[in-house]
Parts: structure tokens; sequence; C-alpha cells
């Protein structure tokens, strides 16, 4: 056992005092007056032993009580498994959870404004030399993390300014800071106070283990009852191609979290700061929902917008951002054996899907593929290429990786072989087993099977058909071994793809299996071919920019740097109206400009000399949204946290774990029902002794 207050434990001689009371106040015997002998042994031997027991048991019950009470205010305490002494310094680290999930409304106040009360509580239930480590649990590599305060007024002040942070939250690594933080000091109390709302999704996987570690974790949680909380988990477009003047196509995913239903909540879709779109959703609890906006597409270029959801118990997950881009023109390189080639696609386009001449065409030599800078293109396409060399294999894989587009087109001068060994193999295509049919215009033709109508590619063509069009007949194709990592998306007759389609890395990769030239095929001069020809060229160009990439607070952005950027000063123009000057990096694979304070959500846009190069939507995680709090259970046995008593009195609470606990309540009452035996006792009559003496008669 051990006492907080042992000063009092001097008290403990003022249970003499009842003894000496006992010894020095005994009463004097009454001479009481009778006129028979008779029974007068047998009344003074009972009268004398009930009146001496009386007297032990009261001199027994004061001493106790006296005892008790002294013991009470010494508060006594059960000795804990580290036997810590009450005199020794203590070092402690706070772990403050400033992730946006502790912005949840509880009663008309944030929780992290409790979880700030609670720290400073903690703060206060400290003593002088005691060191206090405060680390959040969003960026335990801040400097902050690695002072020891031991001005606690100053501490304060520090615990009151902590903002919440949009950074995903991570109180398993922020746990494993703060025991390295105490790992060096050499107080005897090592404590860590994790104030949090003990997300599941904010521990890892991982069981924190420290072995020959004595330093003890505690949980302080803060939780909201009743919470009503949507969050917007994705946004992504359900239209591939976009072209101004036409319907485009905005999804959003809604999932309520919280654990109340939602009614007709409003959904709105703003472009550019401009509502154009809403609706409304209804989600019970743990539900989620899809819903879609459709928009005008006015203006080419870059385009950002947002979806925003009404205001909830948390706001920070109510608005997501995403961005694409518009093009005014696309910039197209063509390469080609023979000029015909070429030239039936170049017309396809020049006619465009709308009548207009929306694409600006740069025609190449097979030659020069070595050297072209692709990267300054939307897309590429080859027909009738013999073959590609492993270099220029390689190329074209980097190009697409980026988020390039080719359109490779066979035809009667390709080399099988030289394909499957550099170009298929380099870019993971299925191999060309042989050619099929005949170039004979008096032998044997076939034409089109099944066709993919819930391709992009299709989408706005065959409304009115419902994909019923003449089909072109073929003379001639490459036979393709079947692959899963292809999409089929025209086939032949017999089954055997015409137009595939190869995702790789960010771009895209459609083969046809056959030429453009007269000999080959009539589809050149079939009315699906311009518009088949300039929707692949726009999927191709626009897919890769328009994808809504997840790009979560704390990513690095990074950007290649067109030949015409370099030299020009670079900034990146941030959502809070600041902005930052960037330093190019020079590789061997070019310029590029890294970015990684992306710490608000928002856009942030590339600029060079004040011209838009790039631009990014950053959103917050939306896995912070999940207020799952992690079992009690997992939480001591996989981290080694316990949960501290709920209790107005932090201190004693604190005081409890750290010595033990305390028995100063127990005490009190035991001497408090002692005192009334006591008083009961007293009241009887006949206390007093009574020594008989003889009358005397007259």
């Amino acid at each position: 056992m051990n006492f907080l207050n042992s000063a009092i434990l001097l008290g403990l001689a003022a249970t003499a005092l009842p003894l000496l009371i006992h010894l020095f106040t005994r009463s004097k015997s009454k001479t009481i007056l009778f006129g028979s002998l008779r029974f007068l042994k047998e009344l003074q031997q009972q009268k004398i032993r009930n009146i001496k027991l009386r007297q032990i048991l009261l001199l027994i019950l004061r001493t106790l009580i006296i005892l008790l009470l002294v013991l009470a205010f010494a508060r006594p305490t059960l000795r804990s498994s580290l036997g810590n002494d009450s005199t020794a310094k203590t070092s402690a680290v706070i772990v403050l959870d400033n992730s946006y999930s502790m912005a949840t409304l509880s009663e008309g106040e944030m929780l992290f404004q409790t979880a700030q009360q609670k720290a400073v509580e903690l703060v206060e239930a400290m003593r002088p030399g005691d060191e206090i480590y405060l680390l959040t649990s969003t960026d335990t590599s801040k400097q902050l993390s690695q002072r020891a305060f031991h001005d606690f007024s100053a501490l304060r002040q520090q615990i009151e300014r902590t903002n919440l942070d949009y950074h995903t939250t991570n109180l398993t690594a922020a746990l494993a800071c703060a025991h390295t933080r105490l790992r060096g000091s050499f107080n005897i109390n090592k404590e860590i106070y994790l104030i949090s709302d003990l997300q599941a999704v904010a521990f890892g996987p991982d069981t924190l283990k420290f072995t020959g570690d004595q330093t003890r974790a505690y949980a302080l949680p803060v939780s909201a009852a009743k919470i009503a909380n949507l969050s917007i988990e994705q946004i992504k477009f359900a239209t591939s191609i976009l072209e101004r003047g036409k319907i485009a196509e905005v999804q959003a995913v809604i999932n309520n979290r919280g654990n109340l239903p939602a009614r007709n909540k409003l959904a709105q879709l703003f472009l550019n700061n401009a509502r154009v779109a809403q609706t409304a959703a209804n989600l019970d609890a743990g539900a989620s929902v899809s819903v879609s906006f459709k928009f005008m597409l006015e203006k080419t270029g870059f385009m950002s917008g947002y979806v925003l959801l009404e205001d909830d118990d948390i706001v920070e997950d109510n608005r997501r951002y995403f961005s694409f881009v518009v093009p005014e023109q696309i910039k197209i390189a063509m390469a080609g054996m023979q000029p015909s080639d070429t030239s039936y696609p170049e017309l396809a386009l020049g006619l465009g899907s709308t009548g207009q001449t929306n694409y600006q065409i740069e025609k190449l030599s097979i030659e020069k593929l070595h050297y072209a800078d692709l990267e300054s293109f939307d897309a590429v396409v080859l027909s009738n290429v013999p073959a590609f060399d492993a270099a220029v294999a390689e190329k074209l894989k980097s190009y697409v990786q980026a988020g390039g587009g080719i359109l490779l087109a066979l035809g009667k001068d390709v080399d099988l072989r030289a394909y499957n060994e550099n170009l298929n193999r380099i870019l993971e295509l299925p191999k060309f087993l042989e050619a099929i049919g005949s170039m004979n215009e008096n032998g044997p033709s076939f034409g089109l099977g099944k066709n993919d109508l819930t391709h992009p590619i299709f989408a706005g063509i065959f409304e009115s058909t419902q994909g019923n069009f003449a089909s072109p007949q073929f003379r001639f194709a490459i036979k393709t071994q079947d692959r899963s990592n292809i999409d089929k998306i025209i086939e032949y007759i017999d089954g055997s793809p015409f137009l595939f389609e190869a995702k790789r890395g960010q771009g895209v990769v459609l083969v046809m299996t056959t030429g453009f030239a007269g000999q080959l095929t009539d589809l050149a001069h079939r009315t699906i071919f311009a518009p088949l020809i300039s929707r692949c060229i726009g999927y191709l160009a626009t897919q890769s920019k328009n994808i809504v990439e997840e790009h979560l607070i704390g990513q690095e952005l990074r950007f290649r740097l067109p030949a015409d950027a370099l030299g020009k000063p670079l900034e990146m123009s941030r959502p809070d109206e600041k902005s930052d000057r960037l330093q190019p990096e020079v590789t061997g694979n070019g310029s590029w400009a890294y970015y990684a304070n992306t710490d608000v959500p928002g856009v942030f846009r590339l600029l060079a000399d004040g011209r838009l190069l790039a631009q990014w939507a950053v959103n917050v995680d939306a896995k912070e949204s999940d207020l799952t709090m992690l079992p009690e259970s997992e939480l001591e046995t996989k981290y080694a946290v316990s949960l501290l008593e709920r209790t107005e009195n932090l201190q004693s609470a604190i005081y409890s774990q750290r010595f033990g606990k305390e028995l100063w309540k127990y005490f009190a009452v035991t001497a408090l029902i002692l005192l009334i035996v006591e008083m009961l006792m007293y009241r009887e009559k006949g206390e007093e002794g009574v020594e008989a003496q003889p009358s005397k008669v007259a």
C-alpha cells in the first residue's frame, strides 16, 4: 500500500488519546444505600463485568475511528504494478487527435474542442518538475513533437493554438513516436495520453510491442452519441469523350457515415464556381448511393468543379473537387508506310463528327519516330508500319504509360514476327498469329460480328439505330491471340477482334487488325468510318486527362514540363489563394515540377509565366469519415492502451492509475459507521462503574 499524502500519517499519534482519556478519567465508585446484603456479590460481579466490556469496546471504537480518519486523509492506495513513488517525476506525451473527423459536432461543440479541454486538464494534473511532449496525430514529424515542455502555461497556449488538419490520421504511428520520445527519459513515471475519437481506420494493422518498455498508455475517448453525416466518397465521369457543345455526365458516390437516416438531402454540382445541376438523396444509416449530374460543356480548356452536400455534423467531407480538360484542338501525329495509309483517317478527321475541323495533324515518317517528341501530341496514329525496333517500342510504351493514346492499324506490309518480338512484347499486347482472308478483289470476304455498344467510343453514335448499321466487308485481317488483358470492342463474324483496347499505365492503345487500303476492306467507304475514327481519336486524346484521379491531402503532385515551359518562372497556385514558387528538376527523362505541400483541399494549378500548364483536384481522404470506434479489447491487446476511467476529476483518475487505486473513501465510510456505533453504545445507561457499599443501620 502507498500513501499519496504520507505527512498526515504523523496524526496516527492521536490514536493514543482515547487510551489516555480512559486511564485518567475513570469514574469514582458511588455509595448505594440498601437494606439487605442478599445477592450483593452476584450483582456486583455481573455489573462490573458489563461495564468493563463496554468501556473496552468504546476504547477500541474510538481508537479505530481516529486511526481510520488519519489514514483516509493520508490517501492510501493499492500500489501499482510498477510501484511508482508518489514523489517521482513524470515524463508524459499527450497525443492530440487533430484529424478532420474530430470536427464532429456534439451538442453544439466540436469533439476537437472537447479534446483540447481534456488536454489542458491533463497539463493541470501534472506537477512542477514533470516534462510533457505534445504530438498531433496527423503529423509526428513536426518540430513541435520533439520539444519537451516544462513551462505548463506555454504548453496550454500551444494546445489552444493547435488546429484541425486535413491529413489522414495514423494513431499507430503517433503511439510509436510517443514511445520513442519517452525511451530516453530518466524519469520513473512514463505515460502516454491519447485523446481521440479512436477511429478503427486510424489504427494500422500491425501490433505495437515494446520489449522492456515500462511506459503506460491511456486513452481518453471523445465521441458523439448521435451523428448526422453524409460524405462524398468518389467522383467519376460517366462521359469519356468531352467535347464543347455536348452533354457531359458526372457521378458522385455518397455514403451515410452517421447513425441517423438522411432524407431529401440536397446535392449540388458546381462547375467553375457556378451551380449547374442538383439532385436529392435519401440514405439510411450506413447506406451508399450514386447520384448523377448532367451539364452542357460550353467552353474548352482546363475546367474544375465540385459536388457539395448540405451541412451536417462534419462539414469537411461535404465537398469533393474534380478537374478535367475539354480540348480546343487535338494534336495528332500520323505515320504510315504509304501515303494512302494515313490519307483515309486524315480525311475522316477533317470531316469530324460535327462537320468542323477540331484536329491538328502532323505527318511523321517512320524514321522520324525515333526522335519525335511524342509528348507534344494528344494521340498517335500508326497505320501499316512494317516493324518497330526495341527503341521505338520503349518510346511508345513511355508515351502510353504517361497518358498518351495510340491507334494502331495493321496492314498488308506488317512483319508479324517483328511486331511480336518488339512492340507486342514491350506493350504487352497479344501475339499476332497469322493473316486471314485474301487481298484478291474477287476473293471471299467477311463482315463484323458482335459490338460492345457500352464502350465510350459508341456513345452518341447509335442512339437512333441502336447499333444496327451496314457492316463493312473485309478481305484481309490479322488473327490475334486471345488474351485476358485486352477488351474486345468490335469482333469479326468468327469472334476474333477487329478493334480491341489495351490500357497501359494512364494511357490506352486501340488496335485495328486490318488496314484502311481499299484492297483490304471497304471500311473507309462506309458511313460508320468517319464517326468511328473521330470517336477513337477523341477517346485516345481525352480519356487519360479526364480520369478523376484520386489526389489526396499530402500526396505529391508531379508534372513533366513541355519544352516551351523550360526557363520560365513556375508557380503553384493554391486553393487558399496563396502561391509557391517552384524550381524544376532535370532528370534523364526530362524536366519535372514537383509539389508536396498539398495540405488543403481544392484545385492546385501549375503556371509557367502565368500560362496554365496543369491542374489537380486534391481532396480529403474519405476513410476519415468512418467514425466506427476501435473495440476496447483490441485497443488493449494490440496497442497496449487502456481506457482511462471516465470521471469528472481527471487528476484523481491519473493519480489512481499512476500510484494505484485510492482507498480513502472506504476508510472514511468505515470511520463514519464506527462513529455511529460508538454514539449508540455511549447512550446506553450504566456506562460508569458501580461500586456497592454496605448500608448503615440506624
